[in-house]
Protein backbone atom coordinates (compact mmCIF):
# COMPACT_ATOMS: atom_id res chain seq x y z
CA UNK A 1 0.00 0.00 0.00
CA UNK A 2 1.26 3.70 -1.14
CA UNK A 3 1.15 5.96 1.87
CA UNK A 4 -0.16 9.12 0.23
CA UNK A 5 -0.60 12.53 2.41
CA UNK A 6 -3.59 14.47 2.28
CA UNK A 7 -1.88 17.22 -0.03
CA UNK A 8 -1.37 14.50 -2.61
CA UNK A 9 -4.90 13.73 -3.95
CA UNK A 10 -4.15 13.66 -7.57
CA UNK A 11 -5.06 9.87 -8.70
CA UNK A 12 -2.76 8.39 -10.89
CA UNK A 13 -5.12 8.83 -14.32
CA UNK A 14 -4.61 12.32 -13.19
CA UNK A 15 -1.44 12.54 -13.49
CA UNK A 16 -0.63 10.68 -16.83
CA UNK A 17 -3.03 12.43 -18.62
CA UNK A 18 -1.67 15.44 -18.01
CA UNK A 19 1.97 14.16 -18.68
CA UNK A 20 -0.05 12.86 -22.24
CA UNK A 21 -1.44 16.42 -23.05
CA UNK A 22 1.85 17.96 -22.17
CA UNK A 23 3.70 15.23 -24.39
CA UNK A 24 1.03 15.77 -27.04
CA UNK A 25 1.57 19.30 -27.31
CA UNK A 26 5.83 19.50 -26.92
CA UNK A 27 5.82 16.58 -29.56
CA UNK A 28 4.26 17.31 -33.07
CA UNK A 29 4.69 15.71 -36.11
CA UNK A 30 6.99 16.88 -38.87
CA UNK A 31 6.97 15.94 -42.01
CA UNK A 32 10.60 16.01 -43.64
CA UNK A 33 12.11 17.97 -46.65
CA UNK A 34 12.30 15.79 -50.25
CA UNK A 35 16.41 16.80 -49.79
CA UNK A 36 17.08 14.97 -46.74
CA UNK A 37 14.42 11.77 -47.89
CA UNK A 38 16.63 11.44 -51.02
CA UNK A 39 19.90 12.11 -49.52
CA UNK A 40 18.80 9.31 -46.66
CA UNK A 41 17.88 7.34 -49.37
CA UNK A 42 20.65 7.64 -50.84
CA UNK A 43 22.85 7.02 -48.12
CA UNK A 44 21.01 4.05 -47.01
CA UNK A 45 20.63 1.91 -50.46
CA UNK A 46 23.54 3.34 -52.16
CA UNK A 47 26.37 0.78 -53.98
CA UNK A 48 28.80 -1.03 -51.27
CA UNK A 49 31.68 1.86 -49.65
CA UNK A 50 35.02 0.88 -50.64
CA UNK A 51 38.27 1.34 -48.39
CA UNK A 52 41.51 0.93 -49.45
CA UNK A 53 39.62 -0.66 -52.53
CA UNK A 54 37.64 -3.19 -51.15
CA UNK A 55 34.20 -3.29 -49.98
CA UNK A 56 33.91 -2.95 -46.50
CA UNK A 57 32.77 -6.78 -45.74
CA UNK A 58 35.89 -8.11 -47.03
CA UNK A 59 37.81 -5.17 -45.15
CA UNK A 60 36.40 -6.55 -42.14
CA UNK A 61 37.28 -9.29 -42.90
CA UNK A 62 40.67 -9.30 -43.96
CA UNK A 63 41.09 -7.25 -40.06
CA UNK A 64 39.58 -10.00 -38.51
CA UNK A 65 41.78 -12.65 -40.16
CA UNK A 66 44.98 -10.56 -39.14
CA UNK A 67 44.13 -10.29 -35.91
CA UNK A 68 43.83 -14.00 -35.46
CA UNK A 69 47.29 -14.30 -37.39
CA UNK A 70 48.79 -11.80 -34.82
CA UNK A 71 47.12 -13.26 -31.65
CA UNK A 72 47.98 -17.14 -32.70
CA UNK A 73 51.89 -15.54 -33.45
CA UNK A 74 51.92 -13.89 -29.80
CA UNK A 75 50.61 -17.16 -28.76
CA UNK A 76 52.95 -19.30 -29.84
CA UNK A 77 56.00 -16.76 -28.68
CA UNK A 78 54.35 -17.16 -25.41
CA UNK A 79 53.90 -21.02 -25.07
CA UNK A 80 58.16 -21.05 -26.12
CA UNK A 81 59.21 -18.25 -23.60
CA UNK A 82 57.55 -20.41 -20.89
CA UNK A 83 59.39 -23.60 -22.10
CA UNK A 84 62.22 -21.91 -22.21
CA UNK A 85 61.86 -20.72 -18.54
CA UNK A 86 61.17 -23.89 -17.72
CA UNK A 87 64.06 -25.66 -18.83
CA UNK A 88 66.34 -22.89 -17.14
CA UNK A 89 64.48 -23.47 -13.68
CA UNK A 90 65.69 -26.76 -13.92
CA UNK A 91 68.88 -26.25 -15.03
CA UNK A 92 69.61 -23.91 -12.23
CA UNK A 93 68.30 -26.61 -9.91
CA UNK A 94 70.22 -29.05 -11.01
CA UNK A 95 73.53 -28.35 -10.86
CA UNK A 96 76.58 -31.24 -11.00
CA UNK A 97 77.60 -32.34 -7.35
CA UNK A 98 81.26 -31.06 -7.42
CA UNK A 99 80.05 -27.11 -8.17
CA UNK A 100 78.87 -25.34 -5.11
CA UNK A 101 77.39 -22.09 -5.04
CA UNK A 102 80.04 -19.08 -4.08
CA UNK A 103 79.71 -17.86 -0.56
CA UNK A 104 78.02 -15.14 -0.32
CA UNK A 105 79.63 -12.07 1.03
CA UNK A 106 78.42 -11.18 4.24
CA UNK A 107 79.31 -7.83 5.96
CA UNK A 108 80.91 -8.61 9.35
CA UNK A 109 80.16 -6.06 12.34
CA UNK A 110 83.10 -5.17 14.11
Amino acid sequence: MKFRWPWQKRTEEDELASLDAMLDSAFQPVSPSNDFLTGLRETLIAGEQKVLGLSRRTFQQLLLVLGAIASGVLLIFTGIRTILNIIGAFGRLRKPRGEQDPPSETVSES
